[in-house]
């Protein structure tokens, strides 16, 4: 089974864990909780109750907005590529993980990265969410993600492509891998 890297900006995970679909939050409206049965029967990841469901997260709306946004073009034109929310996100390399972590507020020591697996797995530019511009340019950026192209690295925001790793159906986390003595 093909291994990732996942930074646990949440804390929440250890060795051993299998990670899935969650079940709708208990405290949704019974209306909400309907609605979002038919939109992922099977539940959503961790990422997509944090920015599809949780009420008054730390997630800003334009985030909110921003996945909804994935999520409906992946839908109408990539209906073959995971959804973002049923997905748990993931590095290629190690590197990249700590590339990641680095630039999270507190730094890669404040996070761990854990070795993960799963047998599924899409890889797209992280970058082109980044992007401040016009609607049709945006619809151009969500097109580049969901084909896996790296899409241009000249506008406002972007940069060189940042690839991170969907990872659907289970996965498995391996373990906690230790920082490296010059990473701080």
């Amino acid at each position: 089974m093909p291994t990732f890297f996942h930074v646990d900006r949440r804390k929440r995970l250890e060795a051993g864990q299998r990670l899935g679909l969650l079940p709708p939050a208990s405290q949704l409206p019974v209306d909400l909780a309907t609605h979002l049965d038919e939109l992922f029967p099977a539940g959503l990841s961790d990422h997509g109750h944090r920015y599809f469901t949780a009420p008054g997260s730390n997630t800003p709306w334009a985030d909110r907005v921003k996945e909804l946004i994935w999520e409906f073009a992946r839908r109408s034109c990539f209906p073959d590529q995971p959804s973002r929310l049923v997905s748990t996100f993931a590095w290629r390399t190690l590197e990249e993980a700590r590339t990641f972590a680095a630039a999270q507020p507190g730094g890669v020591t404040s996070m761990p990265i854990y070795e993960v697996q799963a047998h599924d797995a899409f890889v797209a530019n992280m970058s082109l969410l980044h992007c401040d511009s016009s609607g049709v340019r945006i619809s151009q950026l969500v097109h580049y993600y969901w084909r896996g192209e790296s899409g241009p690295t000249d506008l406002p925001g972007l940069g060189n492509p940042v690839w991170e790793v969907l990872l659907h159906g289970p996965v498995q986390v391996i373990g906690q891998v230790l920082p490296h003595e010059g990473c701080k």
